[in-house]
């Protein structure tokens, strides 16, 4: 995940310490697709991004005004 906040707010008050927000942040980002890649089975060399546009909770790395292509291309490098 590039990012991760969870905006149920119901939740959130209920169980506030399993909602944590994951900072928005390239460097741990690249930690984290480190991380994927030990898992990655040799023969596929596949990881799958499943977050490419979701703005409702932050974990978006499909390219903005703000961030530009900050994410997409932290992927290309890392991968």
């Amino acid at each position: 995940m590039p990012g991760f906040e969870h905006i149920d707010l119901q939740a959130r008050e209920n169980d506030p310490e399993n909602l944590d927000a994951i900072d928005s942040d390239p460097t741990k980002f690249i930690t984290r697709l480190q991380i994927a890649r030990k898992y990655v089975d040799p023969e596929l060399n596949t990881l799958m991004i499943t977050s490419f546009n979701d703005w409702f909770d932050d974990s978006q790395v499909e390219p903005t005004t703000q961030e530009g292509f900050r994410f997409l291309d932290t992927v290309k490098e890392s991968l």
